[in-house]
């Protein structure tokens, strides 16, 4: 096989906006950052993992491709359950990090947009928040549709909505809240939360060639100190981190301030109790 799509594959979303510079963004961030994430994440990103692998079917024996593999949280759960693992992920620092995580995993620098695998090479293809970091999900998509066997399974998750995502709703409240622009420097992207909505994340996949296309919620709770995920999010995160890092001293702190704010009706003690929530979507691919 030459790693071309084959006709189940076509890709039939109308690509109306170009997003090379945003990719080339978050490419040389996670170059930068996944150190800091793979230190700082962790808790946050394990919520979705069993229900993905669960929603991919990845048991023992199963090929399985970790797209956008990070530091290689997904990976290694996979590879607890028996399963054969590849990863790719854009930044060498995040490759190498998943390499030392996973010895008996395979992986390689590569995008999710364009993967370098041959046809109906994977019983299973998982993405967990890889999706929201790229310049053409519906490319990522595709991609990984193409890659599957027959009757494979593809699962994928977002973020929801900030209103119900605290974590990250925060952040995005405070930003708004002190009435700040994104840098010159940072290149536009999708919208960050376009797929939280259920119905537009299912079309995403339909429109790939999915068949038997299910979203499902994933909800929980971080429990952590606020000056501690404030750091945290501003060191791991390609663009809610640095579009607050890119501000002057004083409207930094004027977003702490609001953060500050915004996080105080989740305070139990010294910590704050803020809700995670993700959205989880699968399907399965159609016999060739």
């Amino acid at each position: 096989m030459d790693g071309r799509p084959r006709s189940r594959h076509v890709h039939r979303v109308a690509m109306t906006e170009t997003y090379d510079e945003f990719n080339a963004f978050e490419r040389s961030m996670w170059e930068q950052r996944g150190g800091a994430y793979a230190d700082r994440f962790e808790a946050v990103t394990a919520l979705t993992i069993d229900a993905l692998l669960d929603a991919a079917g990845v048991h023992d024996g199963t090929d399985v491709l970790d797209v956008g593999t990070g530091p290689g949280f997904v990976a290694a759960a996979a590879a607890a359950r028996g399963a054969t693992v590849t990863g790719i992920d854009v930044a060498d620092t995040m490759v190498e990090i998943a390499r030392a995580r996973v010895p008996t995993g395979e992986f390689r620098r590569a995008s999710a947009e364009a993967l370098p695998l041959p046809d109906g090479a994977f019983d299973a293809v998982v993405g967990n928040f890889v999706l929201l970091h790229l310049g053409h999900p519906a490319r990522g998509v595709a991609e990984a549709l193409r890659v599957l066997r027959g009757r494979g399974r593809g699962a994928f998750t977002v973020w929801d909505a900030p209103a119900v995502n605290r974590i990250l709703g925060v952040f995005h409240e405070a930003v708004a809240g002190a009435g700040i622009a994104p840098p010159p420097d940072v290149p536009t992207g999708p919208p960050m939360f376009a797929l939280g909505e259920s119905g537009a994340f299912a079309q995403l996949l339909r429109e790939a060639g999915f068949e038997a296309v299910a979203i499902a919620p994933c909800a929980g709770v971080l429990r952590v100190e606020p000056g501690e995920w404030w750091d945290a999010t501003l060191r791991s995160t390609p663009r809610t981190g640095s579009l607050i890092a890119r501000q002057s001293p004083a409207v930094q702190a004027d977003i702490r301030k609001r953060y500050d704010d915004l996080v105080a009706p989740y305070a139990d003690g010294r910590e704050v109790v803020l809700p995670v929530a993700a959205v989880l979507a699968s399907g399965t691919a159609p016999t060739a």
